[in-house]
């Protein structure tokens, strides 16, 4: 099912992340560099949907300080921590959770679980592309190694809606939702000083 997907991936990096954690605590961060909490919220970016909409170009962006942007301002937020993330001293942004659920609709659960799998399919691959004309224009110039990011995740339907019980549209809106969690996870070698790189296990994008 795709809400188990993200789920192993999470459980299966814990060990990683809390390792890294204490590592970053003990080495200062290079300036500009993003330093995230990759299990709390500042890892996170939120969005939510007009009616049966998938594209993340045509959602709202919900930054952290409660106001609301274009869906395009948070994919050139995303863009622009990932790519700080992987200048040299910085702990690389390696992968990206993207997870969405939907709200209640009258045509039933299979599909609002369609709904939820294909905006988290198609703004997951809104995302990965912005991204990656990022890197690839970077390593161009020079400015980053050549460390690959992968997107994976799952739709969830009408669980865990942000609204138990919506009674208006902007209440409904918030439950056509989707998160992209960015997570610095350390592969098993990176390009340190003229150190082999070897990137993480590819994980590709799951409808």
């Amino acid at each position: 099912m795709p809400i188990r997907r993200p789920a192993l991936v999470l459980a299966s990096l814990l060990w990683l992340l809390v390792a890294q954690g204490a590592r970053a605590q003990d080495e200062p961060a290079p300036p500009n560099c993003p330093v995230l909490d990759s299990l709390g919220e500042s890892g996170v970016r939120h969005f939510d949907f007009p009616p049966l909409e998938t594209s993340i170009y045509a959602a709202e962006y919900l930054a952290r300080d409660g106001t609301r942007h274009p869906g395009k301002e948070g994919v050139d937020d995303i863009v622009d921590v990932v790519i700080r993330s992987h200048h040299t001293g910085c702990t690389p942004i390696t992968l990206m959770l993207v997870v969405g659920g939907s709200d209640f609709d009258s045509r039933g659960k299979q599909f609002e679980d369609h709904v939820s799998i294909e905006r988290v399919w198609r703004s997951g691959k809104e995302i990965k592309d912005a991204v990656e004309a990022a890197r690839v224009q970077a390593l161009a110039q020079g400015a980053i190694a050549n460390i690959p990011v992968r997107v994976t995740g799952g739709g969830i339907g009408t669980r865990h809606p942000n609204i138990a019980t919506p009674t208006t549209e902007p209440e409904r809106r918030q439950n056509r939702w989707l998160s992209v969690r960015l997570l610095q996870v350390l592969s098993r070698s990176l390009e340190t000083e003229g150190a082999t790189l070897s990137a993480s296990p590819p994980l590709d994008l799951l409808p």
